[in-house]
């Protein structure tokens, strides 16, 4: 610190109990900390010290940068002694057409682009179910092979309630005929088609056993009055 320093920050007295306790020590022109280097990094280690950060970035990236280009080079199945390999052969025999599909040839053709089964499959449209919707004979055929004795009636009662449910929901299918077989299946396990006719609710056969009982305690008046 410079005595000019001094003067603004307080009295030349305090410099010299600083130096008397031995905190300062004089130099020329003020006075210094007491082992001020051996505490306080100097502006070339701090720089020795940045450089060394940035080489080991750097030599970070360069390492992450090396096993990204061997993972992308063993995904592709070209290891390095291969794609070495390779490239000795094309070097020494450069006449021969190259064994994969070259992206940047499009006029060479190649088997996939000829094979049937490369060409890319359509998918089938999903639609909501019309109201004149029926399955074809075949699979008709095929639900009464797996229910046998099914009777028409209960086809054609199943078939309606089918109709109605998915127009109501509103729900769109890519295969209808695979739905109504669904339907039809779950009917069955539901035990749907042991009767021949859908039968009454559980509402309506309370309903009919309430106007027997009631028609068996009215029929003795009504005999008495001479029915």
């Amino acid at each position: 610190m410079k005595q000019a320093q001094l003067r603004l920050l307080g009295e030349m007295s305090a410099a010299q109990e600083l130096v008397d306790v031995g905190l300062w020590h004089p130099v020329e022109g003020g006075w210094e900390f007491h082992d001020w280097d051996e505490y306080q990094e100097t502006s070339e280690i701090v720089k020795k010290r940045r450089d060394d950060a940035r080489e080991r970035q750097r030599r970070l990236r360069e390492q992450r940068e090396e096993q990204r280009r061997q993972s992308q080079r063993e995904s592709e199945g070209d290891s390095p002694s291969e794609s070495r390999v390779t490239a000795d052969v094309t070097n020494g025999v450069t006449s021969q057409p190259p064994t994969r599909p070259d992206p940047t040839r499009p006029d060479v053709a190649t088997d996939v682009a000829t094979s049937p089964s490369a060409k890319p499959k359509r998918a089938k449209p999903r639609t909501r179910i019309s109201d004149d919707f029926m399955p074809p004979t075949r699979v008709v055929d095929g639900i009464r092979e797996e229910v046998p004795g099914i009777a028409d009636e209960q086809l054609r009662y199943q078939h309606r309630k089918f109709i109605d449910h998915f127009k109501k929901t509103g729900a769109v299918m890519a295969d209808w005929n695979a739905a109504w077989r669904n339907w039809m299946r779950t009917a069955n396990e539901r035990g749907e088609f042991r009767s021949t006719s859908p039968g009454p609710s559980a509402a309506d056969a309370k309903v009919n056993d309430w106007l027997a009982l009631a028609n068996n305690q009215t029929r003795p008046h009504l005999k008495a009055i001479g029915e």
